[in-house]
């Protein structure tokens, strides 16, 4: 019988590699968009997509973690736990992606992105309501279907926008494009939960309030995460040109794709912790904690060095060459990532503590500091303020979320880790520099990355023999 750590690292591996095909797929899709509807095609694009995920947001309420904390504390409640969840997400998500392309039509932007907002709520409505069924797949560590229906998705939308481009149909098009791939997606991953539960449309009111009770300081808290997550390319939009924001879309279009992972990964986790500390087991809280932690480090480092040594080639190979100036900004939103990796297992222990209300003073005032920093300097720095304030926010959560979970745990996380994950990163630092200077092509400069750092951390006792014995199962 498969251990638990096996099942966790099957799981991720699934999720890893499904997010890899999902992410190339991803990467050739904003490449074509990139070129076909240059700096300031793809700032409208961003705009709409920025402009809909405030509404997206807001309609998450949370319940993505919720639905998963309920279920592993009553899993014989599983069927009329999600079927009301899901029904809440289903009636709340059409109301506000409903208003979504009427708001949106009193803004001073022109008429294609108030048109493309119409034409692109239903792909994030979509969205919303896959996320919520995702959870019982992470629930019961039985991602594959939930990762093939991803992949199915992505390559829709590749195909739609390579067609669309190749056709010249313009941005309208692409965004109906993604709002089928979306649809599909989704139809799928219900499709295929009927494995795990029938989910039917419910309405015990005994549940929406509780869950409204539980969700409520996630939801707030997600709000403010919205603030400080995605009004500056909203702000940048109104007050800068599109072609602006296409240089900052371009480069979060990155960070976005890289900041899936460690949110899948500790959707895995979530069940175990809230397990955990629903037997009053701290010690096992803090050991899978800490798990999840080695982890994050061994991953988190090497990502931010070499994607900043890389910046440039890998934002030509993204976007094309119109897009190098991005560079910069993506090294520096390259920082935020890491910081958002590493909050990411502090964020969700303490979902699983079920303290959530004690972080809505530390996002409140993130958002504030957020907000007047987006307000004040970017009409005058543009995507630099953005991307500045981005990653000051960044670490700000981070150490709110450590210092909330570490003021009910009375321990912390060891840092053992670090110094192994800082030798291996600084050897592979060195050799990415060596081949950058010397033009190798940016796959090999990759493979030369991943290798040299996991061989220098195996050598140094950074992954042993019995973790990976234990992870393949053997």
């Amino acid at each position: 019988m498969a251990s638990l750590t096996q099942k966790i690292a099957h799981n991720t591996i699934i999720q890893m590699v499904g997010k890899a095909v999902s992410m190339i797929f991803g990467l050739l899709t904003v490449g074509i968009m990139t070129r076909y509807l240059g700096r300031e095609g793809f700032g409208q694009y961003t705009t709409i997509i920025a402009f809909l995920q405030f509404f997206g947001i807001i309609a998450d309420f949370g319940l993505a973690v919720i639905i998963v904390q309920m279920v592993s504390a009553r899993p014989n409640e599983t069927q009329k736990l999600t079927s009301n969840i899901f029904t809440f997400r289903l009636v709340t998500a059409f109301i506000l992606f409903s208003l979504a392309p009427i708001v949106v039509w009193f803004l001073p932007y022109p008429t294609v992105i108030k048109l493309g907002v119409a034409v692109t709520a239903a792909a994030l409505f979509f969205t919303s309501l896959n996320q919520l069924v995702i959870g019982l797949f992470q629930r019961e560590l039985k991602m594959s279907r939930a990762v093939i229906a991803e992949v199915i998705g992505r390559i829709l939308i590749f195909i739609a926008t390579a067609i669309i481009a190749y056709l010249g149909w313009g941005l309208l098009a692409i965004m109906a494009g993604v709002s089928f791939g979306n649809l599909v997606n989704f139809s799928l991953t219900f499709l295929w939960s009927r494995t795990i539960t029938r989910i039917k449309l419910a309405f015990d009111w005994a549940v929406w309030k509780e869950v409204f009770v539980k969700s409520w300081p996630v939801g707030l808290a997600i709000i403010f995460n919205l603030v400080y997550f995605k009004v500056d390319t909203v702000i940048l939009s109104l007050y800068r040109s599109q072609s602006e924001v296409g240089i900052y879309g371009a480069t979060y279009k990155v960070l976005e794709i890289l900041s899936a992972l460690p949110y899948m990964f500790m959707g895995l986790i979530l069940p175990l912790l809230s397990a955990a500390w629903a037997q009053n087991d701290k010690e096992k809280f803090k050991r899978i904690m800490q798990r999840a932690w080695n982890f994050m480090l061994v991953v988190t480092l090497p990502m931010v060095v070499g994607g900043v040594i890389l910046a440039r080639v890998i934002m030509v190979a993204v976007a094309g060459e119109d897009f190098a100036v991005s560079a910069p900004i993506l090294q520096i939103l390259l920082v935020a990532t890491g910081a958002i990796y590493l909050s990411t297992i502090f964020n969700h222990a303490v979902i699983a503590l079920e303290q959530q209300k004690k972080m809505l003073w530390g996002y409140a005032v993130v958002a504030i500091i957020s907000l007047t920093g987006y307000i004040v300097f970017i009409p005058i720095y543009s995507y630099w303020a953005a991307a500045v304030f981005t990653v000051l926010a960044e670490f700000l959560i981070l150490f709110v979320s450590a210092g909330v979970v570490y003021r009910h745990l009375k321990s912390f996380v060891s840092f053992q880790m670090m110094g192994k994950s800082i030798v291996a990163t600084t050897v592979m630092g060195v050799l990415l520099y060596f081949s950058l200077v010397n033009d190798f092509p940016l796959i090999l400069m990759l493979l030369i990355g991943v290798l040299s750092y996991v061989a220098i951390l195996y050598l140094i006792g950074g992954i042993n023999k019995s973790q990976v014995k234990e992870v393949l199962g053997r």
